[in-house]
């Protein structure tokens, strides 16, 4: 209580300041873009498919390949692999004395904080000092003034990988997707199992997209949605086999959708209806919502803003790192564009299939180490099973399942040195 008191005491001596924005976060767990808006026809996702058409949908944002690291991007506006072992995936250890969660300098500001309710940082970051509340029950709704703003994050779980597990019992409301109309990428064995998952995810995607729903309308009902500016993203790539966990973009790109009310449009990088291409990272999100709140952000952020009519440019690339996943260790790097994707493997003898024991409680991945066991894969669902090569270059747009490594062709090696130098 004492350490709420200070900010809010703050923000009441400044209250004849001029007037900031409510900023609300509304995130998916391992989503992909199984998204309405970014052209999946089997997608259900009505609330956010109507949140694009008066917001800016980002074409090219990127997250870590997995939850933890991309919580910890998120939370501080750095790179994990900058800050001892948070690229690892379940780490806590050291962390710089001088970094803080961003939304700690939003309450020296005078703003209401609230996490919903998951943290999960893989570091040791101070979550008192970051959210005046944080559990299942901090909502904006209970700052301690109407008049004053707040910064909220939900976190919506229904979509989270271990909705594929034989003993989950969520219940999504809303009839069954059909196994038979989903599609099954290239690169995954067209097994009933890799079919089930994918409908399991479209189906809990859904529900996703209801609850999300709820809270767009409680904003609404409370007279804060005009005063709002609202983020709905993805934390993670999807959930079947080759998404999550892998720099290919079946991992690495989240959906985005940021609106921004007729009385904050001015922050807004693009007008309502657009889409915007340049590549944005969760790196840029800290750095993005200080800018919308007026506020500075400390030098060591490594971010971009990417709203707020900084004048800032654009970021020209975005970086990715896959390290230690659970119990199996790897080290990979890639850097993207948004039209090209360079993969580093720095320990190609390790198979990009490693025998997680977390991930392999998916019958999907169960059926297709079953197929290898068998010999019964194809080519093509055989390419990511076995060793990796050092180097991988993927042409985005034209083999957007980047099933055609193009890194040892002569037309690509201009394409190639470029993204080499910019990852080194």
């Amino acid at each position: 209580v004492a350490a709420a008191a200070v900010p809010f005491a703050g923000w009441a001596a400044d209250e004849q300041k001029a007037e900031r924005p409510n900023i609300l976060w509304l995130v998916s767990e391992d989503t992909g873009t199984l998204i309405g808006c970014y052209g999946d026809p089997v997608a259900r996702t009505p609330n956010i498919d109507a949140l694009a058409k008066k917001g800016v949908v980002f074409e090219s944002c990127y997250s870590m390949p997995v939850c933890a690291p991309s919580r910890f991007t998120l939370i501080t506006g750095m790179y994990p692999t900058t800050c001892g072992p948070a690229h690892n995936m379940r780490a806590s250890g050291r962390i710089p004395d001088f970094l803080k969660g961003f939304p700690s300098y939003l309450r020296q500001a005078g703003y209401y904080t609230t996490n919903n309710a998951k943290t999960d940082y893989n570091s040791p970051i101070n979550v008192k000092e970051a959210w005046d509340a944080c559990g299942k029950k901090a909502e904006w709704s209970s700052r301690p003034s109407s008049k004053q703003p707040f910064f909220s994050v939900y976190n919506h779980e229904v979509c989270h990988e271990s909705c594929l597990f034989p003993n989950d019992r969520r219940k999504p409301e809303c009839a069954p997707t059909d196994p038979a109309k989903v599609r099954v990428r290239p690169y995954q064995p067209d097994t009933p199992e890799i079919r089930a998952d994918l409908a399991r995810q479209y189906d809990c995607v859904a529900e996703m997209d209801r609850q999300l729903g709820l809270k767009l309308k409680a904003l609404e009902a409370a007279g804060e949605a005009e005063n709002t500016i609202v983020f709905y993203y993805g934390d993670n790539g999807g959930i079947t086999a080759r998404s999550k966990r892998f720099l290919q973009e079946s991992g690495t790109h989240v959906p985005l959708v940021a609106y921004f009310p007729p009385k904050w449009r001015h922050l807004a990088p693009a007008a309502p209806g657009s889409r915007f291409s340049s590549p944005v990272h969760f790196v840029d999100f800290a750095a993005t919502v200080l800018a919308l709140a007026g506020v500075k952000r400390p030098d060591y952020m490594q971010g971009v803003p990417f709203a707020g009519a900084t004048g800032e440019k654009p970021r020209q690339y975005a970086f990715c790192t896959r390290d230690r996943m659970d119990e199996r260790y790897d080290m990979m790097r890639s850097v993207t564009d948004g039209r090209w994707l360079y993969i580093r493997n720095f320990r190609p003898e390790i198979p990009y299939v490693e025998p997680l024991s977390y991930m392999f409680r998916a019958r999907g991945y169960q059926s297709w180490a079953k197929l290898a066991e068998e010999g019964k894969l194809t080519p093509a669902t055989a390419l990511f099973w076995g060793r990796k090569p050092s180097e991988e270059l993927y042409d985005i747009k034209a083999d957007p399942d980047n099933m055609v490594n193009v890194a040892g062709k002569a037309e690509n090696a201009e394409q190639l040195a470029v993204l080499r130098r910019a990852l080194s």
